[in-house]
């Protein structure tokens, strides 16, 4: 058995409703990318803020489209509880399971929040931690989904970043 292999089946032993609503509270937090999308909108209308908005408005859009239109289709990985036969806890999604979209939008949040230097980051990297760990613990993803996710986060979010501050500079 591999090793992600290994934790979902763990994962699929856990019962324990405490966890089970802490983590749906933090699964749902990153669906459609909808949270993500509303803060960095916000943060445009702060000068403080504006460019924290636009990187992450920015790093969602290469999120979406890398992500989900292009490595989750090309790449279609059945997600664990298919894989499994295993019950869910929550609504199963329609997509593919890697990389895990939950976790790349949130690490870009996190990341964009970071990278451009404008609020403290910590918050958001916890939020982004627990919405991650929260994809393995329903069996929604595997683990290799979410590292993927994660780096995949913050490394568009980096992108982004240098793009937003080449652009935001100039003017």
């Amino acid at each position: 058995m591999n090793l992600d292999a290994y934790i979902i089946d763990l994962m699929s032993r856990v019962d324990c409703v405490p966890l089970d609503y802490f983590f749906e509270f933090f699964t749902h937090l990153g669906d459609y990318g909808i949270l993500y999308v509303l803060i960095g909108i916000i943060f445009l209308f702060f000068k403080k803020t504006r460019k924290t908005g636009l990187t992450i408005l920015l790093s969602m859009i290469f999120c979406g489209i890398l992500g989900n239109l292009i490595l989750k289709p090309t790449i279609a990985r059945v997600r664990p509880y298919n894989m499994f036969d295993l019950a869910l806890k929550v609504t199963p999604p329609k997509d593919f399971s890697f990389p895990s979209g939950h976790s790349y939008g949130a690490f870009a949040m996190a990341g964009s929040v970071y990278f451009a230097k404008e609020l403290k980051s910590l918050p958001f990297f916890v939020v982004a931690t627990l919405i991650a760990i929260s994809r393995i613990y329903f069996t929604l993803h595997y683990p290799t989904d979410v590292v993927a996710g994660i780096l995949m986060g913050l490394i568009l979010s980096y992108i982004s970043n240098k793009i937003i501050s080449r652009i935001h500079f100039k003017q």
